[in-house]
């Protein structure tokens, strides 16, 4: 059985916030207790902003380098000279000589996309 506010005797005279429609008076330490609460939260507040700032330029540096332009490829980062290159021909086995045609159709291919 579930009775309604009205009939409960204690709720009667139990007055709640939203019931008084005049501004609460408050007193000198409740005011000084309140400011220094505003204050704690805007410290608050621009301690999370700074925090939040420093993340996100961590990810914009760690993503893209820095910046939010988008950087022109260079072809040149993804052609590696063997160290074996160096080397006399004839001393190349096939494969060295397959991997060095790769190579220089690889840096032609660059040559030609940095001409356009």
């Amino acid at each position: 059985f579930h009775r309604a506010n009205s009939e409960v005797v204690d709720r009667v005279l139990e007055v709640k916030d939203e019931d008084v429609k005049v501004e609460r008076v408050l007193t000198a330490e409740e005011r000084a207790e309140l400011e220094e609460e505003a204050k704690r939260k805007a410290a608050e507040a621009a301690l999370v902003s700074k925090e939040d700032e420093a993340a996100k330029r961590r990810a914009l540096a760690s993503m893209m380098g820095g910046t939010l332009e988008k950087k022109k490829r260079n072809m040149m980062d993804d052609l590696d000279r063997e160290p074996w290159m160096d080397e006399p021909q004839d001393t190349w086995t096939p494969e060295m000589h397959k991997e060095y045609k790769d190579f220089l159709v690889k840096v032609k291919a660059h040559d030609e996309e940095r001409e356009k």
